[in-house]
């Protein structure tokens, strides 16, 4: 049943990326973003976080340019290799500490009440300006 289930969301997945595969370098290039923000010095590409993030962009941008929907085996192959390789980028960038720390923050009622508050209040001042 779960083997369908994964089979069924990669076929959904990749018959949606068909038409979005100029979208692939977009998607690269935010993700480089995302590991440079996640770095001290933001302007650093020698560090091992920036590196992965490297090697992660050609499997972002093979997921995006899948055509072939008849190649089951391929598909999942294409996916495990990037989920694989997001796993060693957000170890070296940890991003996986942040998320946690991120995670005990907001099961602070007080906190996570003052964080609505204030994107409600964002959101509002933009709605006005607008």
């Amino acid at each position: 049943m779960m083997n369908k289930l994964i089979v069924s969301l990669v076929l959904v997945g990749y018959a949606m990326a068909g038409p979005f595969s100029p979208f692939g370098q977009g998607v690269a290039d935010l993700n480089k973003g995302f590991c440079l923000a996640f770095q001290d010095n933001q302007e650093d590409t020698t560090t091992a976080c920036y590196t992965q993030c490297l090697a992660t962009e050609p499997k972002i941008i093979e997921f995006f340019n899948a055509v072939d929907l008849t190649n089951n085996d391929d598909m999942t192959n294409t996916l495990q290799n990037m989920g694989i390789q997001f796993m060693n980028q957000f170890k070296d960038c940890r991003t996986t500490e942040f998320l946690f720390s991120l995670d005990n923050r907001l099961s602070d009622q007080a906190f996570l009440y003052g964080t609505v508050g204030n994107l409600g209040s964002q959101i509002g001042t933009y709605i006005a300006y607008a």
